[in-house]
């Protein structure tokens, strides 16, 4: 078991202010007894790099801490002491014994986990991040990952040499198809005859850890003609980006985090999902008192997605392209565009997506 505490250092996060209410963070607002924990399903302690989701969410937790004087212990490793477990439910349980009074939980993962434990824990206050539960002491916290994608259609139509572009999912889920369609909506918002290849790694989590998998897929439907791939496929993603570093005149889209730099010039630009605003956002609530249960949504307007502009990407992107996404996040901001998020019930309005596996 690890459990590191912050701060040792400040990390700007910017944009934050548009989640947060009022001054400074203040650790005199703090609630008496107040110790927050964030909570990761891995097994090694989180860089400062900022180059995968957890050291996002990491980076706000710590500039939490700097700006305030409260520290936020980071749990990782929790199966070292219970094997028996999986990584999410190790380490909350681990954090729940060691008396931590607000459990913020990375990732997906931990959705299960909250749902069963927080009732049982009336006492404690639970923050999920990207997924969702319902419950009295539970907020959740989810992104807009539709909004964001439909930028990445509109930069990808406005970019093709070849009215042909992909898309490479990890795990079929609601949430990779809440990827692909906003993607669509916007590449076909530009070129409505436009070509748009969708392909998913796999139909459960491993689908996220195949990066061979994300090179195969890749590869083919740059070999059917597609010039843009963008991938939300977790580590999976790295097959696509080297695929596009492999092949002259193709362009990799990165997701979750910076990827420009994972291949300059072979990657048109990265979707970002703010893990710092929500963390940060979360924690300053519950340091004030004003945190409440219930689900809260992180879009364009709050600044909780965006898209990542570098001296990586730069030469990349046209007057064109850049107006035109500009224009299209300007437009769903004030809500003249409405973005349509894919769930069960109501599908893509521009793919049929099929059934989630082979027989079901």
């Amino acid at each position: 078991m690890r459990v590191f505490l912050f701060p040792p250092t400040v990390i700007l996060v910017t944009a934050v202010l548009l989640m947060s209410s009022g001054g400074p963070v203040q650790a005199a607002e703090s609630p008496s007894g107040f110790r927050p924990a964030l909570l990761f399903d891995v097994d090694q302690p989180i860089p400062d790099s900022g180059m995968s989701f957890q050291a996002v969410a990491a980076g706000g937790a710590r500039a939490f801490a700097s700006l305030s004087g409260q520290p936020v212990a980071e749990i990782v490793g929790a199966t070292a002491d219970r094997p028996d477990l999986d990584v999410a439910e190790a380490t909350t349980r681990f954090a729940l014994a060691e008396g931590y009074t607000a459990l913020v939980g990375v990732g997906f993962s931990f959705a299960p986990v909250f749902a069963a434990l927080a009732p049982r824990h009336p006492e404690v206050r639970f923050v999920l991040i990207d997924s969702v539960v319902a419950g009295a002491n539970v907020q959740s916290m989810v992104f807009r990952e539709e909004e964001g994608a439909y930028l990445m259609g509109v930069m990808a139509a406005t970019t093709t040499r070849h009215d042909h572009i992909g898309f490479v999912g990890g795990w079929d889920s609601p949430l990779i198809r809440r990827f692909a369609c906003g993607y669509i909506q916007g590449a076909r918002s530009v070129t409505p005859d436009l070509t748009i290849d969708v392909s998913m790694a796999g139909w459960d989590p491993s689908a996220f850890n195949a990066p061979e998998i994300g090179y195969r897929l890749a590869n083919e439907q740059f070999a059917r003609g597609a010039d843009i791939v963008f991938q939300a496929a977790g580590a999976t993603g790295a097959g696509v980006i080297r695929a596009a570093a492999e092949r002259e005149g193709s362009l990799a889209i990165g997701v979750d985090y910076n990827q420009n730099g994972a291949a300059p010039g072979h990657v048109l630009t990265s979707m970002l999902k703010r893990m710092d605003i929500a963390v940060f956002a979360a924690l300053k609530a519950l340091a004030a008192g004003t945190w409440t249960p219930g689900t809260q949504f992180l879009g364009l307007a709050t600044g909780g997605v965006g898209w990542a502009l570098d001296e990586h990407n730069v030469h990349l992107l046209s007057e064109d392209t850049y107006r035109a996404v500009e224009d299209a996040e300007f437009d769903i901001r004030i809500g003249r565009t409405r973005v349509a998020a894919y769930d069960d019930a109501t599908g893509c309005p521009e793919h049929d997506f099929g059934l989630y596996a082979p027989g079901e």
